[in-house]
């Protein structure tokens, strides 16, 4: 009898070891799996572009980015919803809300700017503001087409709203896109920046 309980008690007992054992691996399995949000501090660089990211979203709505973690910071996905575990070599950030401009949406304002500093907006420079602003939700894409003396066009376009300025000449560049660049991720990637605009403006310097 005593050996019948002894049995009992040690069947039992590889039973509940059995069962512990199988909740402890499927709890590490399942722990294994799920994306666990990473706390690993943010660089400074990092911070700032997210930051100047998040601004150009300004929906009222909540924001997640993938992000490189190596300068210049490239932010390589949006998203309204949390994403998946991020590729290596990038991290998920977010949420991150920003307000919308007097609460409307981000609104589509095509403003020129010519040389050598004549603003669009005030002397409305070479074509005219829709009769409304329209919703950047509303922008199905953007054409822009350049006429070529002698009758060649180039026309490049973009669907959807992803572009929110277009600057077509190196001092353009200069004045308005490398100083933000340069602050927002640095001086070294900026600089590489302009050499790859550099190496491309070169390849027409023969014609």
């Amino acid at each position: 009898m005593q050996i019948r309980k002894l049995a009992v008690v040690g069947v039992l007992s590889a039973g509940a070891l059995a069962l512990s054992m199988q909740w402890t691996f499927a709890r590490s399995a399942a722990w294994r799996v799920q994306p666990v949000p990473d706390s690993t501090p943010l660089s400074a660089g990092m911070l700032r572009r997210i930051a100047e990211a998040a601004d150009g979203y300004r929906t009222g709505h909540n924001v997640w980015f993938v992000i490189n973690e190596t300068a210049p910071y490239e932010i390589v996905g949006v998203f309204t919803e949390p994403p998946g575990a991020a590729a290596r070599g990038t991290r998920v950030v977010g949420p991150y809300l920003t307000e919308p401009d007097f609460g409307n949406p981000a609104m589509f304002v095509p403003v020129p700017h010519a040389p050598p500093t004549r603003y669009g907006f005030d002397s409305l420079l070479y074509w005219r503001l829709p009769r409304e602003p329209l919703a950047m939700q509303e922008i199905d894409s953007i054409v822009i087409t350049a006429f070529r003396r002698g009758g060649e066009a180039w026309r490049g376009s973009r669907p959807g709203r992803d572009i929110d300025a277009v600057f077509f000449t190196l001092a353009a560049n200069d004045k308005f896109v490398f100083p933000y660049y340069a602050r927002v991720s640095g001086l070294e990637p900026t600089m590489r920046m302009r050499e790859r605009l550099l190496g491309y403006i070169q390849r027409g310097s023969s014609h």
